[in-house]
């Protein structure tokens, strides 16, 4: 299982991933936001946010939660979902 993003209007500008071995750095602007280690074996991810973090991706609503509760497709939702 894996992420995949499909952008189609990048609203945010600047958006950059780095990574080094098992670190991730993401900024904005040139403005550090996230900080992420994965631990041995991809069993984990520990990640700190900065105060410039602010999610590209919409909160799922708690109806459309319930409504998929128990099925694959919760973790596949698109933002227009």
């Amino acid at each position: 299982m894996g992420l995949s993003l499909d952008v189609q209007n990048r609203h945010q500008r600047g958006l950059c991933v780095f990574s080094a071995g098992p670190r991730l750095l993401v900024s904005r602007l040139s403005r550090l936001v996230l900080l992420a280690v994965v631990e041995a074996h991809f069993q984990g991810v520990d990640f700190w946010r900065t105060d410039e973090y602010r999610s590209c991706v919409p909160p799922l609503r708690a109806d459309v939660g319930r409504a998929l509760a128990g099925s694959p497709e919760r973790c596949a939702r698109g933002p227009d979902a």
